[in-house]
């Protein structure tokens, strides 16, 4: 099979609330809930050139908190690595940056 970019992912808020909640109640004192990409760096990433969705690796930052690594993925399901093409996660963590309480967060 092949990425087509027009992969069915959504879920009910209900169904995403009791993931988080989960995780929450099974989280460590001091572990991210969350983070926040702004849009203009998560469209330079689909934009990249064959870039047909994301994919996403854990990994641990240097102060061993879990983050998101972001990168393009292209039809054939290959990450788009290499020169030319990046991946991010400098997200900005919740919390601290959590927004208001919400299914998601509290």
């Amino acid at each position: 099979m092949a990425f087509t970019g027009y992969e069915i992912h959504d879920i009910s808020f209900a169904k995403a609330g009791d993931l988080t909640k989960d995780y929450r109640l099974q989280m460590s004192p001091g572990q991210r809930k969350g983070g926040f990409f702004g849009q203009a760096a998560v469209k330079a990433l689909l934009a990249q050139e064959n870039c047909v969705g994301m994919r996403y690796y854990y990994g641990l930052d240097k102060d061993g908190k879990q983050v998101l690594v972001l990168v393009g993925t292209d039809a054939s399901e290959n990450d788009l690595v290499g020169e030319g093409n990046f991946c991010m996660e400098v997200a900005i963590p919740c919390p601290d940056r959590c927004g208001a309480n919400n299914i998601l967060n509290s």
